[in-house]
């Protein structure tokens, strides 16, 4: 796509445009994978372990969010608690959060028991983790990006801890084993799915993943795939702006001088 571009226009491109395109097909993760599931995405590091599942079904996006970690501790803390899933997705698409609901098996240590927990997820889209952007998300806890009111909290989804927002290590995602966080917290073992309309006929390419642990950025994470550096701030933008008007102003007085 970039030999079509003008020169002037390629430092643009080459900040905003480093998702590859597939031909053809639905969604697709292909690259990022477990070998025996072509739209599973695993990660671990450490006694850390997470797997998210994306699947195209009609026009949603059904991911399903899984702690997978065979950590035999009961007793953890927030670092080892799963609180979001960060990915890139080729292809263009607005998403709307619909619904979060356990996963079969799951359950909730430390609150009534329910199985739709979108009133304590939320949805961010564009946004920086660090040195990489990405361009959508999920996460039960704030880091600095999700807020209030939560993205999947409405008329059918019941809010379940107060205040209404995201944010602290409640119902984040335990290991199996785990019976406290922190001596008092809320959380789920072992996984949601979350349910987003938006997708059209494709393609779509999951170029790359973060699985994001704790309440912070800096807390533990795991990225698999390659990710865009961080998407510049508006101040960043009109500085670098100003520099190529500069730039071309200078050469131009320069061809005119000769």
């Amino acid at each position: 796509m970039l030999r079509f571009m003008r020169f002037a226009a390629l430092p643009v491109v080459l900040l905003f445009c480093s998702w590859p395109v597939i031909a053809s097909g639905a969604l697709d993760v292909d690259g990022l994978i477990d070998p025996n599931n072509d739209d599973v995405v695993v990660g671990s590091s450490g006694v850390l372990s997470a797997s998210v599942k994306f699947e195209q079904v009609g026009g949603n996006l059904v991911i399903t969010l899984v702690n997978t970690s065979t950590d035999s501790d009961t007793s953890i803390d927030n670092a080892r608690l799963l609180t979001g899933v960060f990915f890139n997705m080729s292809g263009g698409a607005s998403l709307t959060p619909l619904t979060v609901f356990l996963t079969a098996g799951s359950s909730i240590v430390g609150d009534t028991p329910t199985t739709d927990v979108g009133g304590e997820f939320d949805y961010a889209t564009g946004f920086n983790a660090g040195s990489a952007s990405f361009g959508y998300g999920v996460s039960s806890a704030g880091l600095g990006i999700f807020g209030s009111p939560p993205a999947f909290l409405d008329g059918d989804s019941p809010n379940l801890d107060n205040p209404v927002e995201v944010d602290g290590p409640n119902y984040g995602l335990a290991p199996a084993a785990a019976l406290t966080i922190n001596g008092n917290a809320v959380f789920i073992k072992t996984g949601v799915i979350a349910t987003l309309s938006g997708l059209g006929a494709g393609p779509y390419l999951i170029t790359s993943v973060r699985f994001q642990y704790g309440t912070a950025l800096d807390e533990p994470s795991i990225t698999v795939g390659e990710t865009p550096g961080p998407i510049p701030e508006p101040t960043s933008l009109a500085i670098w702006a100003l520099g190529m008007v500069a730039a071309g102003f200078g050469a131009r007085r320069m061809r005119k001088q000769k």
